[in-house]
């Protein structure tokens, strides 16, 4: 017995294979901008910082981009475990050269309101969907007062909240060296529930909204020499238009849905109805 499919299978088959390939692709996230990125930077508009080299009083103060070999680093802030005596840091000295923000003792003589911001202005145009992320990594005994934000705003608009790091008086954190020394310390940062330590870990939230500018605003408030945070691998991610929207339309994700199940529908529909008996 031999089973006929209807001709129009094939081209069915085609279109819904075609429109998945298109689904899969337009849900893929791309990277659109970023900064202190592998000690790149893509899209970036505008960086400003009043602080950058600003605490010329102490090494213990920062508030700025840094890198080992073109900077000099606070002891806080550098894990030289390895090699000597140590028992704080963020950055392996041994192995880490890539870039980093620094924040360390904000409120000092040259900064005695207790706190500061840096901004970055990144060109998100013809992007949706857009999500932020980045690596934070902290250490230290930190107080109530100290916080660090991230908000937003797209072409000057109303700022939006991203993230907010503030102190954990109830939880204790053990921070690992490049020693193998673990050093165990009272009220360290938290981020989304999440306690933070000296390895960077990764964070991201959803951006509302689409435009042509994005601005990310950076605020810590925080006075401490041996409470230290540092930031890197600022990315941008979202949707981007592959093609010129006036001439050939995205599809939708229920369109490619109704394409699959009309496809199978009538595919199955066809081998189990359409059956010929030879020689009957």
């Amino acid at each position: 017995m031999n089973k006929i499919q209807d001709s129009s299978t094939p081209l069915l088959r085609n279109i819904v294979l075609g429109g998945l390939i298109a689904f899969h692709q337009l849900a893929h996230a791309d990277l659109i901008a970023f900064d202190l990125y592998h000690n790149q930077s893509q899209k970036l508009i505008h960086y400003k910082n009043p602080f950058q080299s600003a605490f010329t009083h102490s090494i213990d103060d920062s508030f700025q981009i840094q890198q080992q070999g073109s900077s000099t680093i606070s002891a806080g802030l550098l894990d030289t475990s390895a090699t000597g005596s140590d028992s704080m840091g963020l950055i392996n000295a041994e192995h880490d050269f890539d870039k980093f923000f620094a924040v360390q003792d904000v409120n000092n003589p040259a900064n005695t309101k207790g706190h500061a911001t840096a901004s970055w202005v990144f060109d998100i145009k013809a992007a949706t969907d857009l999500s932020f992320s980045l690596d934070i990594a902290a250490m230290g005994d930190f107080e109530l007062s100290d916080w660090f934000r991230w908000d937003y705003s797209i072409d000057n608009l109303s700022r939006q909240s991203l993230f907010e790091l503030n102190s954990d008086q109830s939880k204790v954190q053990a921070y690992q060296l490049a020693s193998g020394y673990t050093a165990v310390i009272n009220d360290p940062l938290s981020l989304n529930n999440q306690l933070l330590n000296n390895k960077f870990q990764n964070f991201s939230s959803q951006l509302l909204g689409t435009g042509s500018q994005l601005e990310l605003f950076f605020t810590a408030q925080q006075n401490g020499g041996s409470e230290v945070l540092a930031f890197r691998n600022l990315k941008v991610e979202g949707q981007t238009q592959q093609f010129d929207s006036t001439s050939i339309p995205s599809p939708s994700t229920t369109s490619l849905l109704l394409l699959g199940i009309l496809w199978f529908h009538r595919s199955g529909f066809r081998l189990t109805t359409n059956k010929h008996s030879i020689g009957a």
